[in-house]
Protein backbone atom coordinates (compact mmCIF):
# COMPACT_ATOMS: atom_id res chain seq x y z
CA UNK A 1 0.00 0.00 0.00
CA UNK A 2 1.14 3.56 -0.67
CA UNK A 3 0.16 5.92 1.96
CA UNK A 4 0.85 10.08 1.13
CA UNK A 5 0.72 11.99 3.88
CA UNK A 6 0.19 16.08 3.41
CA UNK A 7 2.12 17.31 6.55
CA UNK A 8 3.20 21.27 5.04
CA UNK A 9 2.74 21.58 8.66
CA UNK A 10 5.40 19.82 10.25
CA UNK A 11 7.42 22.79 10.61
CA UNK A 12 5.66 25.27 11.19
CA UNK A 13 2.21 26.84 11.79
CA UNK A 14 -0.04 26.84 15.02
CA UNK A 15 0.95 24.79 17.87
CA UNK A 16 -1.70 22.48 17.55
CA UNK A 17 -1.77 21.85 14.16
CA UNK A 18 2.17 21.04 14.45
CA UNK A 19 1.34 18.81 17.44
CA UNK A 20 -1.14 16.89 15.33
CA UNK A 21 0.69 16.86 12.40
CA UNK A 22 3.94 15.75 13.98
CA UNK A 23 1.95 13.19 16.12
CA UNK A 24 0.48 11.35 13.14
CA UNK A 25 3.45 11.31 11.36
CA UNK A 26 5.26 9.65 14.07
CA UNK A 27 2.51 7.05 14.76
CA UNK A 28 1.90 6.30 11.36
CA UNK A 29 6.13 5.25 10.24
CA UNK A 30 5.71 3.64 13.23
CA UNK A 31 3.17 1.08 12.55
CA UNK A 32 3.74 1.71 8.44
CA UNK A 33 4.61 -2.41 8.29
CA UNK A 34 5.30 -2.51 4.79
CA UNK A 35 3.45 0.41 3.44
CA UNK A 36 5.36 2.51 1.54
CA UNK A 37 4.80 6.22 3.09
CA UNK A 38 5.53 9.34 1.22
CA UNK A 39 5.21 12.95 3.50
CA UNK A 40 4.89 16.21 1.77
CA UNK A 41 6.72 19.04 3.07
CA UNK A 42 5.99 22.78 2.45
CA UNK A 43 9.13 24.35 0.06
CA UNK A 44 9.19 26.80 2.68
CA UNK A 45 10.95 24.09 4.78
CA UNK A 46 13.40 23.22 2.52
CA UNK A 47 16.14 24.65 5.05
CA UNK A 48 14.63 21.62 7.53
CA UNK A 49 15.61 19.17 5.35
CA UNK A 50 18.24 17.62 7.78
CA UNK A 51 16.07 17.48 10.60
CA UNK A 52 13.55 15.23 8.64
CA UNK A 53 15.75 13.07 7.16
CA UNK A 54 16.87 12.14 10.36
CA UNK A 55 13.68 11.49 11.71
CA UNK A 56 12.99 9.07 8.68
CA UNK A 57 16.86 7.21 8.31
CA UNK A 58 16.05 4.41 10.09
CA UNK A 59 13.05 3.80 7.96
CA UNK A 60 13.47 2.41 4.31
CA UNK A 61 9.86 2.18 3.11
CA UNK A 62 9.83 6.37 4.10
CA UNK A 63 10.44 9.67 1.42
CA UNK A 64 9.55 12.88 1.34
CA UNK A 65 8.70 14.94 -1.61
CA UNK A 66 8.81 19.01 -1.13
CA UNK A 67 5.50 21.14 -2.76
CA UNK A 68 4.49 24.52 -3.47
CA UNK A 69 4.33 26.92 -0.36
CA UNK A 70 0.75 28.34 -1.31
CA UNK A 71 -2.04 28.41 0.25
CA UNK A 72 -3.62 25.09 1.57
CA UNK A 73 -6.90 25.66 -0.06
CA UNK A 74 -5.12 26.39 -3.58
CA UNK A 75 -2.46 23.34 -2.88
CA UNK A 76 -5.08 21.06 -2.08
CA UNK A 77 -7.85 21.52 -4.86
CA UNK A 78 -6.01 21.65 -7.47
CA UNK A 79 -1.54 21.19 -7.31
CA UNK A 80 -2.13 17.80 -5.21
CA UNK A 81 -5.32 15.80 -7.96
CA UNK A 82 -2.60 16.82 -10.65
CA UNK A 83 0.23 15.82 -9.09
CA UNK A 84 -1.34 12.46 -7.28
CA UNK A 85 -2.47 11.40 -10.85
CA UNK A 86 -1.48 7.80 -11.81
CA UNK A 87 0.94 8.30 -9.23
CA UNK A 88 -0.55 4.84 -7.60
CA UNK A 89 -0.99 6.25 -4.25
CA UNK A 90 -3.88 4.31 -2.14
CA UNK A 91 -4.64 6.11 0.79
CA UNK A 92 -3.74 9.99 0.78
CA UNK A 93 -4.09 11.83 4.18
CA UNK A 94 -5.33 15.50 3.87
CA UNK A 95 -5.71 18.85 6.85
CA UNK A 96 -8.42 20.75 6.09
CA UNK A 97 -9.62 20.50 2.39
CA UNK A 98 -9.75 17.21 0.26
CA UNK A 99 -9.12 17.44 -3.79
CA UNK A 100 -13.07 16.90 -5.77
CA UNK A 101 -10.91 14.88 -8.16
CA UNK A 102 -8.60 12.96 -8.40
CA UNK A 103 -7.15 9.07 -9.48
CA UNK A 104 -9.94 6.60 -9.18
CA UNK A 105 -7.87 4.11 -6.76
CA UNK A 106 -7.28 6.57 -4.89
CA UNK A 107 -8.85 6.98 -1.34
CA UNK A 108 -9.14 10.92 0.59
CA UNK A 109 -8.85 10.99 4.44
CA UNK A 110 -9.67 14.14 5.74
CA UNK A 111 -9.02 15.48 9.01
CA UNK A 112 -9.85 19.43 10.80
CA UNK A 113 -6.81 19.16 13.39
CA UNK A 114 -8.89 21.92 15.53
CA UNK A 115 -11.36 19.16 16.27
CA UNK A 116 -9.08 16.30 17.35
CA UNK A 117 -8.98 18.33 20.78
CA UNK A 118 -12.72 18.66 21.17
Amino acid sequence: MKIGIDAKYYFSGTPSLITVVRGLSEKLIENSGDCNIVFFLSSKDKNREDDFMKMIAPYKNVSFQFIPGMLNFVVNMFFYPLFFYNKGFDVIMFQNYVPFWGGSKTRYVNYVHDFLFL
